[in-house]
């Protein structure tokens, strides 16, 4: 602005010497002069009305930019808001699943030790069972049923699982009850533990027969017989082995006989 001013008054002493120096009549040098000078004062009045306009239209871009940038921070904080109720509740929620999953720990932990009492006082009981079971026989008493615990047909599963794909064939004495109810227990145990079981073939027999045996065709019998041997050993029962030229190589019959 100042320097468009110097620029007028220099234009006005340069007119100002020119009326000198071509006019001598005053009038006219006067009538000149004031029609420079309303000339300038115009241009003055433009200049500053456009220098106006510019400013309020400089203000105004200004405080749109403003004003945008006041919205998106009521944006911003309008979001965060709406973050922190967010993780509030997923703070609530992370507080309730890791309450869950402590008293989840806890029953579990619960659980194990009453498995472990069950297992101990099983074990237990399948001993002193074998025990009683001969005490009570070599005083010469009824003789007691032969049967499986939970913890032996656990232990005698395990054992039966080391050998793949086995099979065997169950056979027992016909009209004998309780040594029919042994046999299917004993399925059961091989069943459980993924064996093809055959039979429960029931026969008579012309000698009376007592006890567990094991059938094979040789002495170069399936290696899974020493499995049956070690499973039955958990009964504290004694197994017999027998040959049987009539089996197959693989053929492998289990006979349980009277008490």
């Amino acid at each position: 602005m100042g320097t468009f001013l110097i620029f007028i008054a220099s234009l006005v002493l340069l007119f100002q010497f020119l009326l000198d120096y071509l006019f001598d009549s005053k009038k006219l040098k006067l009538i000149i002069g004031i029609t420079v000078l309303i000339g300038g004062l115009a241009s003055i009045w433009v200049n500053y009305g456009i220098q106006q306009k510019d400013t309020k239209k400089s203000d105004k871009k200004h405080k749109q930019e403003i004003d945008n940038q006041v919205k998106r921070f009521d944006k911003i904080d309008s979001l965060n808001i709406i973050l922190n109720s967010e993780l509030k509740l997923r703070n609530k929620d992370l507080k309730t699943i890791k309450n869950q999953n402590d008293s989840l720990k806890i029953q579990i932990y619960k659980l194990n030790e009453k498995q472990d009492k069950f297992l101990i006082l099983s074990q237990f009981s399948a001993k002193e069972i074998s025990k009683s079971r001969t005490a009570i026989e070599n005083l010469g008493y009824k003789k007691i049923s032969r049967g499986i615990s939970q913890y032996d047909k656990l232990e005698m599963v395990k054992i039966l699982k080391n050998y793949k794909n086995g099979t065997v064939t169950i056979g027992t004495i016909l009209g004998d009850s309780e040594a029919f109810q042994f046999s299917s227990e004993i399925k059961e145990v091989f069943k459980t533990a993924n064996w093809i079981v055959e039979g429960i073939n029931q026969s008579v027999y012309t000698t009376p027969i007592s006890g567990i045996f094991i059938l094979v065709k040789s002495k170069k019998y399936p290696i899974r017989v020493n499995g049956i041997f070690e499973a039955f050993k958990i009964l504290n029962l004694t197994v017999k082995g027998e040959i049987s030229p009539d089996l197959g190589d693989e053929d492998i019959k289990l006979i349980i006989g009277a008490q």
